[in-house]
């Protein structure tokens, strides 16, 4: 059973993202109470940094999944969604991986695409398990690579 999860590199590089925005957008309300008419543009950054910071914080939170491949089934978790999909390895329809050459060194990511058009995702750089999720693919369904 390979188990497939977020590294954790990626969770606390976005976390200090997150706290960085939310520092920020403190510091803005504070400045904003301690005016008894603020001026317009910490409005805007107080409104601009709070916007930001919710919206990745829900994006990243809504997305986060785990997924355990074996047995020809794919089963993801979606923790926040409190949903649970599970495909059959029949239900493959092709997978593809991407490797791309950039400055900083390699980037691959993999598409795995199922019936009623579900795909599902990974990269090396933000999942765990990627080398043996490429290998399970390449044993079992290396008729539908593309």
């Amino acid at each position: 059973m390979i188990v497939v999860r977020p590294k954790v590199n990626t969770l606390f590089s976005i976390g200090v993202f997150l706290i960085l925005i939310f520092s920020f957008f403190g510091v803005m309300i504070n400045q904003y109470l301690s005016y008894t008419r603020p001026p317009l543009y910490i409005s805007l950054l107080m409104v601009t940094s709070g916007a930001l910071g919710f919206a990745i914080l829900i994006k990243y939170l809504w997305n986060l999944k785990t997924i355990s491949i074996g047995k020809e089934r794919f089963e993801v978790r979606y923790p926040v969604r409190f949903r649970k999909i599970i495909y059959s390895g029949k239900e493959i329809i092709k997978w593809q991986e991407v490797k791309i050459k950039t400055w900083g060194g390699n980037y691959a990511e993999l598409s795995i695409h199922f019936n009623a058009d579900k795909k599902l995702d990974l990269s090396q750089q933000e999942h765990t398990e990627y080398d043996k999720t490429i290998n399970y693919l390449n044993k079992k369904y290396k008729k539908l690579k593309k």
